[in-house]
């Protein structure tokens, strides 16, 4: 299995994460961010991306 490591969890990140899943359903993705939850993004936007994400096997660390 391929490993994948984004380093951020703003949108750049997130729609990186999301185009890597729609390709490979078999990569292990993880985003590496300063808390394990998308806390930089707010209200509706982070109601999209938890939306966006849900599923994906997408994995969120807090560094």
């Amino acid at each position: 299995m391929k490993k994948i490591t984004i380093v951020g969890a703003g949108f750049a990140a997130l729609s990186a994460a999301r185009k890597l899943r729609q390709l490979d359903t078999d990569v292990e993705i993880t985003l590496i961010a300063p808390k394990a939850e998308l806390g930089a993004l707010k209200n509706q936007v982070q109601h999209f991306w938890e939306k966006m994400l849900h599923g994906k096997n997408i994995q969120a660390v807090e560094c």
